[in-house]
């Protein structure tokens, strides 16, 4: 599926599950971008703050959004490796985000999430010398390790781990990567004379 697809469908999301606003644009004023992409999820940051229309829901609580995209059933990717159900996953954000722990859950789809955006900005390390906002943090983790949610409590990110580098998904990422090699040093030579 080629990007544009892809966009649609994110869009689409949007207009099915979020209200006022996101249910009267076109899909064209839908400015959807990729942030993520691993080996379980992908992420989308979508917006209607630059919508021409939005006079009449000026008051739209929601104009981001971020959508999570598990594996990725929407898409196809069946190779994708997953952690945790996706029903389970979707659950834990739904409480996390009742403890004000995670951004509030707007909409579940088969397959993903629709989640409030929270603008934010990366720590650098001059944030984290704050004692203050350290403290904060520490306080968030302690509380998030301290809830009860149903879902399985056996830790399984190392057999998952595993998985991953036993899949054939990996080996065939490493026989591209070296075909490609190989084709660059028959065009170029050593790569020791690349300049």
């Amino acid at each position: 599926m080629d990007k544009e697809e892809e966009k649609k469908r994110i869009s689409k999301l949007c207009k099915d599950f979020l209200t006022d606003a996101w249910s009267e644009v076109s899909l064209e004023d839908i400015d959807c971008k990729e942030l993520l992409s691993g080996y379980g999820n992908q992420t989308f940051h979508c917006s209607i703050n630059h919508c021409k229309s939005l006079s009449k829901y000026e008051q739209t609580e929601y104009k981001d959004v971020i959508i999570r995209v598990y594996g990725s059933l929407l898409f196809g990717q069946k190779d994708r490796i997953k952690l945790n159900i996706e029903a389970g996953e979707s659950l834990t954000m739904h409480i996390l985000s009742l403890y004000g722990i995670a951004p509030k859950v707007l909409g579940v789809f088969a397959g993903g999430v629709i989640v409030e955006y929270i603008h934010n900005k990366v720590a650098t390390a001059e944030d984290l010398k704050d004692p203050d906002l350290c403290a904060a943090v520490v306080r968030k983790i302690a509380k998030l390790h301290t809830m009860e949610v149903p879902i399985k409590r056996r830790p399984i990110l190392l057999e998952k781990i595993d998985e991953i580098v036993r899949s054939t998904f990996i080996v065939q990422l490493v026989e591209e990567y070296e075909n490609s090699k190989q084709a660059l040093i028959k065009k170029y030579g050593d790569p020791i004379n690349w300049k």
